[in-house]
């Protein structure tokens, strides 16, 4: 029913958690795929020990990258909805249980999602659930703009909905989740749980994003879905202040105003 995707790059020390909350959902019907992104260390070692019958372990020979990875393992994938999680995030007990039961009340729902917690040190809840209601459930393609709403380990999304928008684009340097969350909620009603169900934490060797690459996708993707953002009220001010916002630490206000233009 739930195919769970798990992409890896040199995660020994915390995939074992990963993927027991997974294991241990309250619903079970589920596979678990883990693809591996080519790791040098003890990744490959630990998920065989784990030897479930539900996983399922695939392995590149070379590092592609997440995109990749998530793209293979829905390839890969059997069930009718598809779940995302990270190699060193956990979810809690009754995530699944809670999101499968709104897709019940509502045929047209394609992804629903829940609110996560970000640890390293304090606790930080994002992204902006202090959002209106209105704002975060059924067509939220519209306030997408603002924000990325739908963190990727928190998503889960109906077969049918991936395969009318397309793979994960591979070519991007970052921002491909939400890229990719544009493309998957401009076709579909969107449900969540309010309630944190999911927990990520801060590592040292977490992809970083590098801010020139940041507003060269925001510039892309301004470009790419200007025709939509022009028809929504504040959408195209909201994408300029996302860029201007990640260009400042770039020191060069005046070359993101170039940009911009």
């Amino acid at each position: 029913m739930v195919s769970v995707i798990i992409p890896t790059y040199n995660r020994a020390t915390t995939i074992e958690r990963s993927i027991t909350s997974v294991l241990t959902q309250t619903y079970q019907d589920i596979e678990v795929i883990i693809v591996d992104d080519g790791s040098t260390d003890e990744t490959k070692t630990i998920v065989k020990q784990m030897n479930d019958p539900r996983i399922v372990y695939l392995r590149s020979l070379k590092n592609r990258g997440q995109s990749n990875a998530r793209n293979v393992g829905i390839r890969r994938s059997h069930g009718e909805y598809i779940a995302f999680q990270d190699s060193d995030d956990v979810w809690l007990p009754n995530k699944l249980e809670k999101q499968l039961a709104l897709f019940e009340n509502d045929p047209e729902i394609g992804l629903v999602y829940c609110m996560f917690q970000y640890q390293n040190g304090n606790h930080i809840v994002y992204p902006p659930y202090e959002l209106p209601k209105a704002n975060k459930i059924g067509n939220i393609y519209p306030h997408m703009f603002s924000g990325n709403l739908i963190g990727m380990p928190t998503a889960v999304v109906k077969r049918s909905v991936i395969e009318q928008a397309g793979n994960i684009d591979e070519t991007l340097r970052c921002l491909e989740d939400f890229e990719w969350f544009l493309r998957v909620t401009k076709l579909c009603k969107v449900d969540m749980v309010e309630e944190i169900l999911v927990h990520t934490y801060f590592s040292n060797d977490r992809v970083s994003t590098n801010k020139v690459e940041e507003v060269n996708v925001l510039c892309q993707l301004l470009l790419k879905y200007k025709e939509d953002i022009e028809q929504y009220d504040n959408a195209y001010e909201d994408m300029l202040w996302r860029i201007r916002e990640a260009g400042k630490s770039m020191g060069n206000p005046e070359a993101i105003e170039r940009i911009i233009a």
